[in-house]
């Protein structure tokens, strides 16, 4: 099992406020060029975005994990729902800090995924899915665009 897929499978089941993911499936492949990443924080984006999509309103086998290559190198990862969705209103102010729809958020966790994804040299996107749900596209760079600097870990194929 490579170390993308070990690592992708703790945060899907990893506690989240006393609830646990029990399997929302991982699909694709690992990508063909390296992705470097710090695990604990790309883990932490994986669980959080793992949780909102549980929680957005569409059935539970609906969310998924979907992992791949980038087009310019690096790592693709997408999670998805079939939940509610998000208008156009909402998806341009979600990734701001204090925003939520949810009554009792904070707003804090999209904007945080978005920082800890920036701060990697990745772009975290949202995108409409046709027939209602929701993607949240994140990319993160390959080992030759990340400047050196902390522990990374290389997602290869085993």
């Amino acid at each position: 099992m490579s170390a993308r897929r070990t690592r992708c499978e703790e945060a899907r089941g990893s506690s989240l406020s006393g609830a646990s993911l029990s399997g929302p499936p991982i699909e694709g492949d690992p990508p063909a060029a390296n992705a470097w990443f710090d695990p604990a924080q790309i883990q932490q984006v994986l669980i959080n975005l793992l949780k909102n999509a549980s929680e957005a309103g569409g059935p539970e086998d609906s969310v998924a994990l979907v992992v791949g290559g980038a087009d310019a190198g690096g790592a693709r990862l997408v999670v998805r729902d079939r939940g509610q969705g998000m208008s156009p209103e909402i998806m341009k102010n979600a990734l701001l800090p204090f925003y939520s729809t949810k009554e009792s958020g904070t707003g804090l966790g999209l904007p945080l995924c978005r920082e800890i994804v920036e701060a990697h040299g990745g772009v975290l996107r949202l995108e409409s899915r046709e027939g209602g749900g929701l993607d949240v596209v994140v990319r993160l760079p390959s080992r030759s665009a990340t400047a050196s600097g902390i522990g990374k870990l290389s997602l290869t194929r085993s």
